[in-house]
């Protein structure tokens, strides 16, 4: 009742305040929303919570096909107009956009193996055979472009030989080429990875040293410590995350809701950035999926603070169960709801600059986002009408496990101050008045046009 009293008089400031506003419409109308949706919800909640969950399954083996979509360069935008011209050049010089692998050799042993002359070069030549072997084995992606052997062995194209051979510094360079128009981003990577595998074992010979550099090595290379960064980083970001959302809901069971969030964020998120990718609808870059991560641990929490937070506050208040998880709706569920609406359209706007898959990754996080309202919405409330039990009964104090502690006692009375006493609402009355309301957006979406028309 109390609750009921207070947003009528909330709402009777807002009418005093800025006569009848479209937000109070808004508002009022998400109220009735909400109400709407704890009844239904408070009919079946756990067909809601198996139906999600069942959801999430489905959609998981496409959400794991995801980074076998995506692509580590920055290939033109489709429809745009380097892309046809890429397109075009591409069709009459296509082996201009093979990709160029160095293996370096250099030798450290006596002199008689390390000497490359017209005599002997033996030493070297050994190198070169087994380099050439393994290649055979690997296939066709990757190939020997050339060797100081092609040129020393040709009498006719002998003169070119020493830009393969420094013979100051006992050094040799091979050049390896890698289609990878033919095989793909994947399949180049892969081989290079076999090509990295065969350079190791010849670097064994206590005679070389053999090293393989290139952009699809270093990538490789950096990918791999990139990913014990992140891992590393996620690991123990996720421990602090969890142990303040605990410390601040009051209750350590609470904190399994985010994390049954995420995990069916994720999955939604991903299952629908694939078709996509798959489809070359959209160049997606490698670290697009790990920024979707983010975003989903991010809001998940987020959201789920927001609701649980308000779910324990009016419980500690008295308020039975059902009134705690209407109201948790009714006033939590607005601000999940405004604020993810502004950072869908905030990262929408990324899909307007289609320059280093910029645009890729608006789109891609704008779903993610659409993916956390929609999960935090439905699941929160619904897991919490399915478990009334494990709900009801988490406890109001994190530490009572070290210590007991009398908290204070919410006050009764719930008193508003008035919104146009500040420069914030003064600001808000002037915007939400017509015509502003439609002004404002408009204003704000035509500062993306020059770079749209661009």
């Amino acid at each position: 009742e109390r609750l009921a009293q207070a947003l009528e008089q909330a709402h009777a400031v807002k009418r005093g305040a800025f006569g009848v506003t479209p937000a109070v419409c808004i508002g009022s109308a998400t109220m009735a929303l909400s109400e709407w949706y704890v009844e239904r919800v408070r009919r079946c909640p756990r067909t809601v919570v198996g139906l999600m969950l069942a959801l999430a399954l489905v959609a998981a083996p496409f959400a794991l096909r995801l980074d076998g979509a995506t692509v580590d360069s920055f290939p033109a935008s489709p429809g745009t107009r380097s892309a046809r011209e890429e397109r075009a050049f591409r069709k009459s010089f296509p082996e201009v956009f093979s990709d160029r692998e160095t293996v370096y050799v250099h030798c450290v042993g006596s002199y008689g193996m390390c000497r490359c002359d017209a005599e002997d070069c033996s030493g070297f030549r050994r190198i070169d055979r087994a380099l050439r072997g393994g290649l055979a084995r690997i296939g066709a992606t990757v190939s020997m472009a050339a060797s100081y052997f092609d040129y020393a062995d040709d009498a006719d194209l002998r003169v070119l030989a020493p830009r393969y051979y420094n013979a100051s510094a006992k050094a040799m360079v091979i050049e390896l080429v890698v289609d990878i128009d033919r095989a793909g981003e994947k399949a180049a990577q892969a081989a290079i990875s076999d090509v990295q595998a065969l350079v190791d074992d010849l670097a064994k010979d206590p005679d070389f040293e053999v090293h393989l550099t290139g952009r699809l090595t270093a990538m490789a290379a950096s990918t791999k410590e990139i990913g014990k960064a992140i891992g590393m980083a996620d690991g123990t970001g996720m421990i602090l995350i969890v142990v303040l959302f605990g410390y601040r809901t009051r209750s350590w069971r609470l904190t399994l809701v985010p994390i049954i969030n995420t995990l069916v964020c994720l999955m939604f998120a991903e299952a629908l950035c694939f078709p996509l990718a798959n489809s070359g609808a959209i160049i997606v870059p490698s670290y697009v999926p790990k920024v979707c991560l983010f975003l989903c641990i991010a809001l998940s929490v987020d959201y789920s603070f927001f609701h649980l937070s308000r779910f324990q506050e009016l419980r500690q208040a008295g308020r039975p169960f059902e009134v705690a998880v209407e109201g948790m709706v009714q006033t939590a569920g607005r601000v999940v709801l405004v604020s993810g609406v502004v950072l869908l359209f905030t990262w929408l706007a990324l899909a307007c600059f289609p320059v280093f898959g910029v645009n890729s990754l608006g789109y891609c996080a704008s779903i993610t986002i659409f993916c956390c309202i929609f999960v935090n919405m439905i699941l929160n409330p619904a897991l919490a009408m399915a478990f009334p039990d494990f709900f009801s009964n988490a406890a109001q104090d994190p530490c009572r496990c070290c210590r007991i502690r009398r908290r204070a006692q919410v006050p009764n009375d719930i008193t508003w101050a008035p919104m146009d006493k500040n420069v914030y609402g003064r600001v808000a009355a002037v915007v939400t008045r017509r015509p502003f309301i439609f002004l404002v957006p408009i204003v704000v979406y035509a500062l993306f046009v020059p770079s749209v028309a661009e």
